[in-house]
């Protein structure tokens, strides 16, 4: 716990900075108020001390294998967003298709993955929150799918990706009541 804590109110401290978004504060912001990390309706020290507590995270690149079988390995990936995910060819004719029940969805990614088309890279998209199904074409009805659960990386202000000063500066410049 960084030594903030003897300075900050005790339910703050009491959840811990990086508790703050599994105690469900963080999640959501203030429509038209990107620095209200805690969506309370005014940019102040609990949005700051949520920055701060999330200091250096990076969207980060999660790694999916497609063959070896009818399968994703992983089949489940927990991500946020911002972050990519990099499917990679093992054999077999596959693709990564968006959508549930063996449908496409047409909303965020179709992909052929064979021996021409060895990856394909799909950046979440930094204000999505929620899940995102997908499958293989010609293999879903042998069980091959998997899911994208993503969720909010609201303490990345600006949305560059990172954790960083600019977040900071984006809290005090937003500071006071939302509009």
């Amino acid at each position: 716990m960084l030594s903030i804590c003897r300075y900050a109110p005790v339910v703050v401290c009491s959840l811990g900075l990086l508790g703050w978004a599994s105690a469900g504060f963080a999640g959501s912001t203030s429509p038209g108020c990107p620095g209200d990390v805690s969506p309370d309706g005014v940019v102040n020290v609990v949005d700051l001390l949520a920055v701060i507590g999330r200091w250096g995270d990076i969207a980060d690149t999660h790694e999916v294998n497609a063959g070896g079988g009818f399968v994703f390995s992983p089949s489940t990936i927990n991500a946020k967003s911002g972050d990519s995910v990099h499917w990679n060819w093992l054999s077999d004719n596959h693709t990564t298709t968006s959508g549930t029940g063996c449908t496409p969805d047409g909303v965020f990614f179709d992909a052929p993955l064979n021996t021409f088309d060895r990856e394909f890279t799909f950046p979440i998209p930094s204000d999505f929150v929620g899940q995102i199904p997908f499958f293989c074409q010609p293999h879903c009805f042998f069980g091959m799918t998997g899911v994208i659960n993503v969720a909010p990386f609201w303490e990345d202000v600006t949305a560059n990706g990172v954790v960083d000063v600019q977040d900071l500066l984006g809290v005090i410049g937003g500071w006071g009541p939302c509009k």
